[in-house]
């Protein structure tokens, strides 16, 4: 795939998971936390089959950066500081800003302060 220099793309796995800095798109944001949802609920599954219940907590745990650096770096899409993803932690609007602002709305289209914007995912 060309690579036009007018945007940019998470370069890794570890890029999307583990740093601050940047922009996703929404199809980064929904193919993150599909990860994260799987891996608890694989955690949570193994709970279930083991006589104690410690991995799913583990997994909580370790789960914990990537949701924040996922959602912050999709903040950085629309043009927001990471500390708007203190939101989530309000009753019921946190969900809607997670869901809608973070998951739906498309972030800005020029280069912000965080970056270019993000190359679009795209079945191929």
């Amino acid at each position: 795939m060309q690579h036009d220099s007018n945007y940019d793309t998470p370069d890794t796995f570890a890029h999307l998971f583990f740093c601050l800095d940047g922009r996703i798109g929404r199809g980064h944001f929904w193919l993150g936390w599909i990860a994260i949802i799987l891996v608890s609920l694989i955690a949570q599954f193994i709970d279930s089959v083991l006589p104690f219940g410690i991995i799913a907590f583990i997994a909580c745990v370790l789960m914990l950066w990537p949701m924040i650096a996922v959602s912050v770096k999709r903040c950085h899409d629309h043009d927001k500081s990471g500390w708007w993803c203190l939101m989530v932690l309000i009753p019921v609007y946190g969900i809607f800003f997670l869901v809608v602002f973070l998951g739906f709305m498309r972030g800005t289209d020029d280069a912000n302060r965080f970056g270019l914007p993000v190359i679009p995912l795209r079945a191929s």
